[in-house]
């Protein structure tokens, strides 16, 4: 009697233990996708931009967790446009880690393209998690295919030509 007690402790310590560690591992899945950045499944972006002219702009980023997304554009002369993305539609994604599914989060931003810009500019989006309050901004990846004008930055940032 004893001994059967000792192996229901056993056999209990080793599924609480397994769930405490499944639970250690579902806090820091969101940590460890969120640092891996997440994908820009598609972008709405002109190959040319023209000086003093506004535009809208659309992405999408697949990711597996709740993210805000802001478009960033750094002209020749280094200075910067910085927008935070406006969602406007999410929907459940076809990839999944275990019972983990992808989200396509839709992001739309309005921005106007300052006077008297002109040249080679780099566009990039970086993603952060929704709910966090630290604001860990990351570059989203662009797999092969989405853009054709690609910076030699791992797939994190492209091209865009501005006319006066």
């Amino acid at each position: 009697m004893y001994k059967n007690n000792n192996i229901k402790i056993t056999l209990l310590s080793i599924i609480l233990t397994s769930f405490l560690l499944s639970m250690a591992n579902a806090e820091t899945i969101n940590k460890a996708i969120l640092r891996s950045a997440c994908v820009i499944g598609s972008v709405d972006f002109p190959s040319t931009l023209y000086s003093g002219k506004q535009y809208t702009i659309k992405w999408m980023v697949q990711s597996y967790v709740p993210i805000k997304s802001r478009l960033q554009i750094k002209y020749s002369d280094n200075s910067v446009t910085q927008e935070t993305g406006t969602q406007y539609k999410n929907e459940k994604g076809g990839y999944h880690i275990g019972d983990y599914y992808s989200y396509n989060y839709y992001f739309e931003s309005t921005i106007t393209i300052p006077s008297g810009k002109s040249g080679n500019a780099i566009v990039g989006f970086h993603n952060a998690q929704n709910e966090s309050t630290d604001n860990k901004w990351m570059y989203g990846l662009f797999p092969t295919g989405i853009i054709e004008r690609p910076v030699g930055t791992a797939g994190k940032q492209f091209y865009v030509t501005i006319s006066n």
